[in-house]
């Protein structure tokens, strides 16, 4: 590997990690919806390995950003949907809609609207 070939690695393991942590994914939840395993997942994030480009694939799918994002340089990424944590936790711990809608009613409550409208 080339001197910008390992600073790339390096990028996007620590995006990957980046990531995964916002979401308060642990490396065992994130390498099992990415289907590769932890050993290997903890090799990207530290910048040892790079990833194949299907492992790029799995892991975009389940942080919900696309792999251009993890390729892209750091303070590069375009803004991030700010909902796609959410809907990989939803997803992750495949919630029914009845569940869903006890989260919602849970946020609504911690999160009440700000000039006391009811918006959605």
């Amino acid at each position: 590997m080339n001197v910008n070939t390992k600073t790339l690695v390096k990028q996007v393991g620590k995006y990957i990690q980046q990531q995964r942590s916002e979401r308060k994914l642990t490396q065992e939840e994130l390498a099992e919806a990415a289907d590769i395993s932890v050993s290997y997942l903890s090799m990207i994030e530290r910048g040892e390995r790079a990833p194949h480009l299907q492992t790029l694939a799995s892991l975009a799918e389940a942080l919900g950003v696309t792999v251009a994002t993890l390729l892209s340089p750091i303070g590069e990424h375009p803004r991030e949907d700010v909902s796609a944590g959410l809907r990989s936790f939803i997803e992750y711990r495949e919630l029914s809609a009845s569940e869903v809608s006890r989260l919602e009613a849970v946020a609504r409550q911690m999160f009440p609207a700000r000039d006391g409208g009811s918006r959605v």
